[in-house]
């Protein structure tokens, strides 16, 4: 029995010592956990305090747009039987884009030219006559006065013989037959100058008349030249309406036809031309944002084809209204021109007309300005500050408030006047809603290191 109660024992004494070891472990842990511990530092990201340039620039969303844009329809009607451009191709002025059938038109025109210079001559040939005619006339009237003129002095004659005569029959040194035959003179002159004076008259009507009838004659062939020229002009513009032809060198972005298509005139369709040889951006700013708009200010214009690029602008001309949108708000549309550096050039890959573009305009800089990060300035009760950390230990320091006056702001700085505050400190950028004046801090500096 004393042998076998051995092996038992034995077990009970190891069975002990692995609690012992088990309650000593958790002794352990529990000293450790209540054993008494520091202070936990608030932790904060530093940036630095430069003396540097600061620039203002309010940002819009727009468009590239061509020097020109235009669309081209038919004002005629008629059936297209020619289209030598296609989309995409560059054309210069006065270049064909596209005709319409215009034989019939053609024929018409050549008949309608053949009158009207048979009604133009015909016009000449009565103007001649005319002409003669009057000349005619005129020279009967000068006739028919000359003849007036030598009978009235023959008359005359007659008188003076006839008042002759009857002293020398009252002194008997005439003849009865003699003093008769002298009122008989007098009596044929008088009637001679009857009858050139109605010749004269008659004379004078047919060269009135000549004029009545020429007036109307000219007036008549005149109106039927008018007439024929009025013709002979809308047939000419309707050949020339009937083709499409480039006002301006540009590029063709868009054709809408087909040869034997027919079209009706000032039907909706057209051949678009655009003069990208000038590309502008027409961008809109928030009114919130525009206020410091003004023609003048430089910027920059980055494609949404191209966001590495950042091509140089400048603002030319800003809208007096501005317009109301969907939600409430406004918008102000300003116009901005590319301004290269001498040089260089405006990639046109990137600019095309229609293109998305996002435009920054500098509204305001300052050559030398104290900068501090937007995110490390707080405000309370209209009066801003900031926490300065002053360095106590590797990636220890001390928070200290700092007022600040801000001055001008951009999305990401602000230019602050601050007595207190100096080039190259460094001011809290995190966790600054938590921080206390005075308040021990533990800090990861801009670049690394503490």
């Amino acid at each position: 029995m004393v042998r076998a109660s051995a092996p038992r024992r034995r077990g009970r004494r190891w069975r002990w010592v692995w609690i012992s070891v088990a309650l000593l472990a958790v002794a352990a842990v529990v000293l450790v956990w209540l054993r008494p511990r520091g202070p936990t530092l608030q932790r904060v990201y530093l940036e630095t305090v430069q003396r540097t340039e600061f620039v203002r620039e309010v940002s819009g969303t727009g468009a590239v747009v061509a020097a020109r844009r235009l669309s081209l329809a038919f004002p005629a009607t008629g059936s297209i039987v020619e289209v030598p451009v296609a989309q995409g191709d560059r054309v210069r002025a006065g270049e064909l884009l596209a005709r319409l059938d215009t034989r019939a038109l053609e024929r018409e025109l050549a008949s309608d030219r053949a009158e009207l210079a048979s009604a133009r001559t015909d016009l000449e040939r009565v103007t001649a006559q005319q002409a003669i005619d009057r000349l005619d006339a005129q020279s009967a009237v000068t006739a028919a006065e000359n003849r007036a003129a030598d009978v009235a002095q023959t008359l005359a004659d007659a008188r003076s013989e006839l008042a002759a005569s009857e002293r020398l029959f009252a002194a008997g040194g005439l003849s009865r037959n003699e003093l008769d035959a002298a009122g008989a003179a007098v009596q044929r002159a008088e009637r001679q100058v009857r009858e050139a004076a109605s010749a004269l008259d008659t004379a004078r009507a047919r060269v009135a008349g000549l004029d009545t009838l020429a007036a109307s004659q000219l007036r008549s062939g005149e109106a039927t030249v008018r007439r024929l020229e009025t013709t002979v002009a809308n047939l000419e513009q309707q050949r020339a309406d009937a083709a499409l032809v480039a006002p301006f060198a540009g590029v063709v972005a868009q054709v809408p036809f087909e040869v034997g298509e027919l079209v009706t005139a000032n039907a909706p369709i057209a051949i678009t031309l655009v003069d990208d040889s000038s590309v502008t951006v027409q961008a809109d700013f928030d009114e919130n944002r525009a206020v410091d708009l003004e023609a003048g200010q430089a910027a920059t214009v980055t494609p949404d084809a191209a966001p590495e690029l950042a091509l140089p602008a400048v603002v030319t001309r800003v809208d007096a209204v501005a317009e109301r949108g969907g939600a409430g708000g406004a918008t102000l549309r300003a116009e901005l021109a590319f301004a290269p550096a001498q040089g260089a050039s405006i990639p046109r890959e990137a600019v095309r007309p229609g293109y998305t573009v996002t435009a920054r305009v500098v509204v305001r800089r300052s050559p030398e300005a104290l900068v501090v990060p937007l995110e490390a300035i707080l405000s309370q009760d209209g009066a801003s500050y900031v926490f300065r950390v002053r360095q106590t230990g590797p990636g220890q320091g001390v928070a200290q408030r700092v007022a600040v006056e801000v001055a001008d702001r951009n999305a990401t700085l602000a230019a602050v006047r601050a007595p207190q505050l100096e080039s190259g400190d460094r001011v809290a950028a995190t966790n600054i809603d938590a921080l206390r004046d005075g308040e021990a801090v533990g800090f990861e500096a801009a670049g690394g290191g503490g």
